[in-house]
Parts: structure tokens; sequence; C-alpha cells
């Protein structure tokens, strides 16, 4: 058996979301996954939620957000971000919080600037199709992933995959690696 751990799930905080953290948690527990990473848009406001019903499950609660980024232009994409330990849990808090000061229609934003500034012991996924690597631009995926690796280690930047979409324009096999660390 192998082990997986769901590492982009939405719940009833993100308009997609699939249901409450209960319902999730408990699916997960009932195909004997030991962790789970909710990452609702834009919001960190499952924390204590999630931490709780995890614990109670026996599941290693793993906290992240799909935050929303204005990389170039007027654009917003999508980004994956995870909490690899307790001060990138503070990080990841420290953006949230950022973003909540940088609206851009109607969106708490990150930008590449607060990526830089809150970077250590954090986990970057390059996005679902609404990323940068979805825009049919291969200089502009390739600077994007580029930018990703250099802010937050090659061992911290993974490639997403979501093999529910068309996954056109993919530049994510630049990314995708085994670490020696």
């Amino acid at each position: 058996m192998i082990d997986f751990v769901h590492l982009h799930c939405h719940t009833e905080f993100s308009p997609d979301g699939m249901g409450t953290i209960e319902d999730l948690i408990t699916h997960v527990s009932s195909l004997g996954q030991k962790a789970l990473a909710i990452t609702d848009h834009g919001t960190l406001g499952n924390l204590v939620q999630h931490w709780l019903n995890c614990k109670k499950a026996n599941i290693k609660p793993i906290f992240g957000c799909e935050f929303y980024l204005r990389y170039k232009e007027d654009k917003t994409n999508h980004i994956t971000i995870l909490a690899k330990t307790k001060h990138g849990l503070n990080n990841l808090i420290e953006l949230s919080n950022a973003s909540q000061n940088n609206m851009h229609r109607n969106k708490p934003c990150i930008t590449t600037e607060m990526m830089v500034e809150y970077n250590k012991d954090l986990i970057v996924l390059t996005g679902c199709p609404s990323s940068v690597l979805f825009m049919d631009d291969y200089n502009l995926g390739n600077d994007y992933t580029e930018f990703l690796i250099n802010t937050y280690g090659r061992c911290n930047t993974y490639g997403e995959l979501m093999f529910t979409m068309s996954n056109k324009a993919l530049y994510t096999d630049r990314v995708l690696q085994v670490c020696d660390d």
C-alpha cells in the first residue's frame, strides 16, 4: 500500500469547497490516510477547526492556503503554499495577513515581494489550472518556475498535477524532482 496525502483540498471555507472539514477528515480517515492538508482559497479561517478535528481522528494536520497571486500585470493567479514547520505556520499566517491588506478585485492577494519576505519553512506547489503555468506563455512559465525554486528552494517546490482537467501548457517537469535532503 502506498501512503497518500491530499495536499490541495477545499472545504466550506472556499467557494468551490466539497464539504465540511469534518466530512473531509471522516473520509480521509476511512481511507486509512495519516495526514491531510486543507488549502482553502485566500483564507486561513479553518486552522483551529482543522487542527481540532484532525487531532480527534489521529490525523496529522497540514496547514496551507491557496493564495491569490498577482504575479504579472493585472491578472490574479492561484498558488498553493503549505507550512512545513511551526515557524512555517507563522510565515503562512504573516503571508495571509499581508494579503488581506492587498486586495485586488475583492480578493486578498499576495505578491512576489511578500513571498520572498515570508518564504522560510514553507512548501510551494506550482498551482492549479488557474496558476501562472497555465497562461500559455512558455517564457512566463519558465520565469515563474525559476522564481519559485529561487524563493523556496528546489526541495520545497513541487509541480502540482491535476488529472481531472486538461494539462495544456504544463511546465511543471522543471520542478518535479527527488531531493537528496
